[in-house]
């Protein structure tokens, strides 16, 4: 006969082995069931059974068997490691669920995974992760697998921003990232149709969708300064000045269906190229009444002014000048006695050239020079 001690007012904190606290009472009594096997009241004698056990070399509690459950109706205690506190273990000993933390001052670390990935779900399809911590923000963020097909939906009851930290991937090409505003969608993504290429559409023609996709300074965005007056047929991209205190500095590219279109609100067009403007196809077209091109005067500019002398040539200092170029002559201001149109005697390259009229002539006259492409 063995010894065994009955536990009364018995307190069970689970930690690497068993502490128990309490008074004895003891009798001589034949443990039931066998070896490691955790003795209970089996209808008023000791039993035992293989599904409950205890191997006091590991410390290690079991239950287990078809239908086993460890159930708590008050709170459980862990108190252990600050490494896997709690594991549970798949058939192959490999974690399925573990948690740990070093103390309250950290968060908590929980892990779900198994060989064969892992799963959280709701039975509503609608998954709500919250901060708690005491004096924090406490923002939240829900995932809505459900309300609509073919449809995650993300979004904050607590109107939080999701920040992405790090680098974003939009799973592979032909996928998208798309925001909607009632019926109107806009998406932006990579798609295999035709040669690879990144596509922005938008909706055109509605004040939900005004087809406009406007570039600016941040902070200036809500602005009305900062929405077109107006909605467009086609697509517009455009991109505003950093001052938000007026509407109209900006400037539109777009295509009409029959014209590509470059378009300001406020000011000039100005072309700084590092070189020059090259028309590779197609004429330099003024197709508005009173528009033309307008040149600018100086030294060696490609447009000036010369007087004539009434009898000998006359010599214009001009470095841009080669003798390829062509020198339109006008009439500026009369002077003496106006003969046949001056012409061009002498062209030197990178010096100047040399013009004559008619004897008596002492006239000013306007040139201009065109260069020669070739």
């Amino acid at each position: 006969m063995k010894k065994l001690f009955l536990l009364i007012g018995m307190m069970l904190v689970l930690r690497t082995g068993f502490a128990m606290q309490g008074g004895w009472a003891g009798s001589d009594v034949t443990p039931g069931g066998s070896d490691t096997q955790v003795q209970f009241n089996d209808g008023g004698s000791f039993g035992g059974t293989s599904d409950l056990t205890f191997n006091k070399t590991t410390k290690v509690l079991t239950i287990g068997g078809t239908g086993s459950q460890l159930g708590f109706s008050g709170t459980m205690k862990i108190d252990g490691s600050t490494t896997n506190m709690l594991n549970i273990l798949d058939s192959d000993s490999t974690n399925v669920y573990s948690l740990s933390s070093a103390g309250l001052a950290t968060i908590p670390t929980i892990n779900l995974g198994s060989s064969t990935g892992a799963s959280l779900t709701a039975a509503n399809g609608i998954v709500t992760l919250q901060g708690l911590k005491g004096g924090g923000v406490n923002e939240n963020v829900t995932f809505d697998f459900e309300t609509s097909s073919n449809t995650i939906g993300i979004s904050s009851t607590t109107n939080a921003t999701v920040s992405f930290t790090n680098t974003t991937y939009i799973g592979g090409i032909d996928k998208y990232l798309s925001m909607n505003k009632g019926t109107y969608q806009i998406n932006f993504g990579m798609t295999s149709i035709g040669n690879d290429n990144l596509q922005l559409s938008i909706p055109c023609n509605h004040a939900s969708g005004s087809g406009y996709f406007s570039l600016m300074e941040t902070g200036d965005g809500a602005n009305a300064n900062r929405s077109p007056a107006a909605t467009s047929v086609n697509p517009v991209f455009r991109i505003y000045s950093a001052d938000a205190s007026i509407a109209t500095p900006w400037i539109d590219f777009s295509h009409d269906n029959t014209d590509g279109n470059i378009q300001t609100g406020l000011g000039k067009i100005n072309l700084k190229p590092a070189t020059d403007v090259t028309i590779t196809t197609g004429n330099l077209v003024m197709n508005t009444v009173a528009k033309g091109i307008v040149l600018k005067q100086g030294a060696n500019g490609k447009c000036g002014t010369f007087v004539l002398n009434g009898a000998t040539a006359v010599d214009i200092s001009n470095t841009s000048i080669a003798v390829t170029d062509v020198i339109i002559i006008s009439l500026n201001t009369v002077g003496g006695t106006v003969g046949v149109q001056p012409h061009i005697v002498t062209i030197t390259a990178a010096t100047g050239f040399s013009v004559i009229g008619t004897a008596g002539d002492t006239s000013t006259y306007n040139y201009a020079i065109i260069s020669n492409a070739a």
